[in-house]
């Protein structure tokens, strides 16, 4: 198994008795949020040994509580678990790469929150929606960055078995009321499935891409570098989100948040202002793309919190 820098790293750093807390419990968490569910309950485990009571041990102890790797129907086709061995450590550590599907499970909940991240190995995971207690949480990564329309491991082989995917496994959860989350990338999914996905109730799309106006796919991926895979493989996934919604008789409510000093993204953001069903929350003053997290859920403007409550 061919591991990633990155995961290479999160490996040596919770598992390596030498490093610092900090450095260990941040390892926990990258394991997590890359998918390697075993591995951060292994850290997690010998984290508890050491401080049990420390808040951000807790933090990581719920998280793998609920966390699951979801593989489809009856879990067919899960990975194989392979040795992995690394220079500094002193063992072969088990590893199972994850699929693309990450449910976390709230007890009693009829509510889902579906989070569709951007073009990434990891999972779209912050500590904002880990905490997310109240309601299911679904999260797909697009580590292919084809953004998740050209399939998804754990859900289906193309656009319209991942979305029959999606309704199976919110049906397994027991939900009823299907949110969608997104974010740059991962945006352009949550409104798309959002339209598709019946009854879907609402969308939070971060720092979006929404469409082109122009015919030419090729002048698109030419202004949208990250559109490149997608319009390679399956060109006709990539369709303009605004006349998709102005057609649809009954299109779910979409909030999107950006940074207004991002060009490209307020162009992209504000094109869709022209729909009855669309809130814009621009974020004054700030140029990052995608907009952070950590800014749409401060107490002030918890978009998170507004969208569960459409």
């Amino acid at each position: 198994m061919k591991l990633s820098h990155a995961v290479i790293e999160a490996i040596y750093s919770g598992y390596n008795d030498d490093q610092p807390l900090e450095a260990r419990l941040k390892g926990g968490f990258q394991l997590l949020t890359y998918g390697y569910l075993d591995n951060a309950q292994e850290v997690l485990e010998k984290l508890k040994e050491h401080d049990p009571w420390d808040a951000r041990v807790r933090r990581l102890d719920r998280a793998c509580a609920r966390a699951q790797i979801y593989n489809g129907d009856e879990q067919a086709g899960m990975n194989g678990v392979e040795m992995a061995t690394l220079d500094g450590l002193p063992n072969p550590i088990r590893i199972r790469a994850p699929s693309d599907v990450m449910v976390l499970r709230a007890r009693q909940s009829k509510q889902v929150l579906i989070a569709f991240g951007g073009a990434s190995e990891a999972f779209w995971a912050p500590p904002q929606f880990l905490d997310l207690t109240g309601c299911h949480l679904i999260v797909l990564r697009d580590a292919r960055r084809l953004f998740h329309l050209a399939g998804v491991q754990g859900l289906g082989a193309n656009y319209a078995e991942c979305l029959e995917g999606l309704k199976r496994l919110v049906a397994e959860l027991g939900a009823t009321k299907v949110f969608m989350t997104g974010s740059s990338s991962g945006a352009f999914a949550a409104l798309r499935y959002g339209l598709d996905y019946p009854d879907a109730r609402g969308v939070l799309a971060i720092s979006p891409i929404t469409g082109s106006d122009a015919s030419d796919m090729a002048k698109s991926g030419d202004r949208f570098p990250a559109l490149r895979p997608i319009l390679r493989t399956q060109p006709d996934m990539f369709v303009d989100m605004l006349p998709l919604y102005q057609e649809h008789p009954n299109p779910p409510k979409v909030i999107i948040v950006w940074g207004e000093k991002h060009a490209v993204d307020n162009e992209q953001a504000t094109r869709m202002g022209v729909l009855p069903n669309v809130t814009l929350e621009p974020m004054r003053g700030v140029a990052h793309h995608p907009v952070l997290v950590k800014l749409i859920t401060t107490p002030e403007l918890d978009l998170v919190k507004r969208l569960l409550a459409l």
